[in-house]
């Protein structure tokens, strides 16, 4: 079943979201599992909004994603990060 993650990254900036994708090796891809995927940056930090095809695909991804956010200096979202299941979705 598809899932809809909302995560934010407050004080996190655009700088520090390209340098994770960098690391992550993700460059202007996709990592697998992933169907769509936003970046939002603002005064108050990052938001990220992304389309899985599972929960495992995500929690692969949050596995190696998360210590390179670490890595950069973005601190870790204190329970704000929302998932939730997809009825229905176009591409």
């Amino acid at each position: 079943m598809a899932i809809l993650v909302e995560i934010e990254f407050p004080g996190a900036t655009a700088l520090q979201y390209e340098e994770v994708r960098k690391l992550a090796g993700v460059g202007d891809g996709k990592p697998p599992g992933a169907i769509s995927h936003v970046a939002i940056a603002g005064d108050d930090g990052l938001r990220i909004v992304d389309l899985w095809e599972t929960e495992a695909d995500l929690k692969a991804f949050l596995e190696v994603v998360l210590p390179l956010t670490q890595q950069v200096g973005i601190q870790q979202p204190a329970e704000q990060r929302r998932i939730s299941p997809v009825y229905n979705y176009v591409v």
